[in-house]
């Protein structure tokens, strides 16, 4: 049974609520300044047409690596100056979207299986 939370003036809801006011500002901020970049190169939310696309998933996920090898380690003044952390954050934010899509997530479920990463765990999500 669900946690109930009263409130002082006798309303009542669940107490299990997503705590959006933990997430840190500066970091929406970057990544949505990262969805901005996206919007002025490929259109408002078009990302979200390869959300069952296992070629634009699969690219996805190799920029991403990139991403992360160029904060870890950059290798030209591009990758240092770009805003890696914040490519990482719409990355993360991609593949969230594609959990949520019962065919996206088979995609990745798939694909996750062909790189022969374990799917024996099963995480709980909201």
């Amino acid at each position: 049974m669900d946690e109930k939370k009263i409130f002082a003036s006798g309303a009542q809801s669940s107490g299990r609520v997503a705590r959006y006011d933990l997430v840190p500002r500066n970091f929406l901020r970057r990544v949505a300044e990262r969805f901005g970049l996206g919007v002025g190169k490929y259109g408002e939310r078009c990302y979200r047409k390869g959300l069952r696309d296992r070629e634009f998933i699969l690219d996805r996920l190799n920029h991403l690596q990139e991403h992360m090898q160029a904060y870890l380690a950059p290798q030209n003044v591009d990758e240092a100056l770009d805003d890696n952390l914040a490519a990482i954050g719409w990355a993360a934010a991609f593949l969230c979207e594609v959990e949520a899509d019962r065919i996206g997530a088979q995609v990745l479920m798939k694909i996750r299986a062909e790189r022969g990463q374990s799917m024996q765990v099963q995480v709980k999500r909201g």
